[in-house]
């Protein structure tokens, strides 16, 4: 069966899980840096990064419970070229 919702909808369901903007990103984040997913970063006034990886770091802090370090983390994200 499926269900069609709208894209307000879908908003406001992402809104109640996530919180915030910022919670999301630092959910899509942990998942890049768990994964090792290549990714493309970009940024409001410098030029875009390509075709990198999310350190591990943020994924071991919260992986670990570590919460109270992934602020610090996320003020400076490290990234690594992809092999």
């Amino acid at each position: 069966m499926t269900q069609d919702i709208t894209l307000q909808d879908a908003m406001k369901r992402l809104e109640q899980h996530f919180v915030s903007r910022e919670g999301m990103l630092t959910h899509t984040l942990t998942m890049l840096s768990t994964s090792g997913q290549p990714t493309d970063v970009t940024f409001y006034r410098r030029k875009p990064i390509l075709g990198v990886r999310v350190s591990t770091k943020l994924g071991a802090a919260r992986l670990y419970g570590l919460e109270n370090h992934v602020p610090r983390l996320l003020r400076r994200i490290e990234t690594e070229s992809p092999i």
